[in-house]
């Protein structure tokens, strides 16, 4: 396991390994958001990309209410 991973968890905090990577769009929206935190409540633990324009901005709410160690924000801007 990476280094950077296991710094991010919470400590104390158990996470097995997945291969199983899901990209959200649209995450900030009510379906998004919705599709999300299933995700994040997973019992297979599967980590989630959420696809924004901005990194730093609406995503961070998801991140806050959700599994912060598992949803993470991935750049995408299409014109």
């Amino acid at each position: 396991m990476s280094r950077g991973l296991q710094e991010s968890r919470a400590v104390g905090e158990r996470e097995q390994p997945t291969d199983r990577v899901f990209l959200v769009t649209g995450a900030t929206g009510r379906i998004g958001t919705e599709a999300v935190s299933l995700l994040a409540r997973d019992a297979r633990r599967p980590e989630v990309r959420i696809a924004t324009r901005d990194i730093h901005g609406s995503w961070v709410g998801l991140m806050s209410r959700f599994a912060p160690q598992r949803v993470r924000p991935v750049r995408l801007d299409v014109d």
